[in-house]
């Protein structure tokens, strides 16, 4: 929700390095309640991250009564700025993606996480405590959904309630592509990231080529179908 974050800065007079630790754990918690829904209620993951997908953008909506919330430049920084050459969020974004390869090829969490995607039951029977672990993954989720919430609204200067519709979807397309399997327990960091450009690619592609935006939903729609099914089928094999 970068909104709350824009409105903690304009209308409360909050410093925005001040604000980002609170929106932050305004994330943590929102990822903690999709944990608590699949471990303590028993709902099939998808189906309760897209009911809170809808749930926390009516909340947006309701927050900002639809409007957008400006920001002043100077609160820019983190979506428009440079170190060097190198722009900010390029940077946060290879510092994402670098703790999370540590974490899940060196730590503890990370085998437990690839585990509970391949065999819950064998991570169970291990002792290891599997409400802890998904609830400590979804709370991390959350922390990275806020995190690129931030930098989405300081890049557009504002935060816009409506603003990310359907990147779900890409974000699905993109670990796919990347060889991140739809069964769990299979997948790469590095892999998701190859996917996210190979996406960015097509997409760049589809503009240049003139095709209708209207088009190019059916195009990313073929691309995640037929990434699921080539995915399918190695499932199948093995």
């Amino acid at each position: 929700m970068p909104p709350c974050w824009c409105r903690f800065i304009q209308n409360y007079g909050m410093a925005p390095y001040a604000a980002v630790p609170l929106v932050l754990l305004i994330g943590c918690c929102l990822g903690f309640l999709n944990g608590s829904l699949v471990t303590f209620l028993h709902i099939p993951p998808i189906i309760a991250t897209l009911s809170t997908l809808m749930a926390f953008k009516g909340a947006a909506l309701v927050y900002t009564n639809g409007y957008t919330i400006p920001l002043i430049m100077k609160f820019m920084t983190m979506g428009r700025g440079f170190v060097g050459p190198i722009p900010v969020p390029t940077l946060i974004m290879l510092a994402v993606y670098g703790i999370a390869f540590v974490v899940l090829k060196y730590t503890m969490l990370g085998r437990i996480a690839y585990g509970l995607g391949g065999n819950e039951e064998a991570v169970h029977l291990s002792g290891i405590s599997v409400r802890k672990a998904r609830l400590t993954i979804y709370t991390i989720s959350g922390f990275t959904a806020m995190l690129a919430g931030i930098v989405i609204a300081s890049r557009l200067s504002s935060g816009q309630p409506n603003v990310g519709d359907g990147v779900e979807l890409d974000a699905i397309a993109a670990a796919v592509l990347g060889g991140t399997s739809i069964f769990g327990g299979v997948g790469s960091v590095w892999g998701t990231l190859i996917g996210a450009f190979i996406l960015v690619v097509i997409n760049n592609g589809l503009n240049l080529m003139n095709v209708s935006p209207y088009s190019q939903f059916i195009a990313r729609g073929a691309i995640l179908a037929f990434a699921v099914a080539i995915n399918s089928m190695k499932s199948f094999r093995k």
